[in-house]
């Protein structure tokens, strides 16, 4: 039986009806994965990562990754955030914008979130969008991948601003 568009009491609805109510979903998600990482919370196992899908994966070229790795799971990436916050104690990550688009027709929600990336390295603040997609699984939203190419304005050097 397919449970991809069952709530947890088993019904089957369209995860797509209410726009809003997903917006508000895909919203908090995004937040907890933010405090997560600003709370350094980094344990795949705590709560605040509940809406990570078994089958996550990220494209990540910014964290220190084995040489030849393309793709990180969730472990993978919460290692590698693990390395850079030791290496960098000041890095924090700030939201300064979010959007999200609804892809009804292959079960998607794609949220891009403009984030501003701070203390890594000390002093330097980057600008980047990260693009955060999820799929409506066994009752809930779940990120099953995530990306961040460095934002670009334009302006040369927008992405790394001294403060």
């Amino acid at each position: 039986m397919d449970t991809a568009n069952q709530d947890s009491t088993g019904a089957s609805h369209d995860p797509f009806e209410d726009k809003a109510t997903v917006v508000a979903q895909i919203t908090q998600i995004v937040h907890d994965w933010i405090v997560g990482v600003n709370n350094r919370d980094l344990d795949y196992k705590s709560p605040v990562w509940s809406n990570i899908s078994p089958d996550f994966r990220t494209d990540q070229p910014l964290l220190s990754v084995p040489a030849g790795t393309t793709k990180l799971d969730f472990r993978g990436i919460l290692e590698s955030l693990r390395y850079l916050i030791d290496e960098n104690p000041d890095y924090h990550v700030r939201i300064s914008g979010l959007d999200v688009s609804l892809h009804r027709p292959c079960n998607r929600v794609i949220a891009w979130v403009n984030q501003v990336i701070s203390g890594h390295p000390k002093g330097v603040i980057r600008y980047m969008t990260g693009v955060m997609t999820f799929t409506f699984r066994d009752g809930g939203w779940q990120m099953i991948h995530y990306e961040a190419p460095i934002g670009m304005s334009g302006t040369p050097g927008y992405d790394m601003i001294f403060e």
